[in-house]
């Protein structure tokens, strides 16, 4: 579940209803997408794309819409860490918890910080 990927409410590929499924039977979501291998963490994507196993994605539409957003983000202001971070985490219901992998303590402390940073009503 991300910015990129919402397959699980049905509002991309697929047309799964995982989310729906979940919430008829009172059991939250696990999300452990929110950067989708870090095409939205932060860093360009185009940039990011070429480091490690992401390569094999081979997926240039997937990219190129990631750019875009990092692009439109960036045109405004924001992060598009902070937005897709936050997206994962707050803009479903049924997500009760959003994993994300850190390697050290001051990543913890950045992903920490872009949950507190306030994105104006209008960019969602």
């Amino acid at each position: 579940w991300n910015l990129l990927r919402r397959r699980a409410v049905g509002e991309d590929w697929g047309g799964s209803k995982l989310f729906q499924a979940a919430q008829a039977q009172d059991v939250g979501v696990i999300n452990a997408g929110a950067f989708y291998m870090g095409l939205i963490a932060g860093l360009e994507p185009r940039e990011s794309f070429q480091m490690g196993f992401k390569k094999t994605l081979n997926q240039p539409k997937l990219v190129g819409l990631a750019q875009e957003m990092y692009t439109w983000c960036k045109e405004r202001g924001i992060s598009v860490r902070e937005l897709a971070l936050q997206f994962s985490v707050n803009h479903h219901p049924a997500v009760a918890t959003t994993v994300v992998g850190c390697r050290t303590a001051e990543e913890v402390d950045q992903l920490c910080d872009a949950m507190q940073v306030e994105i104006p009503e209008k960019i969602w």
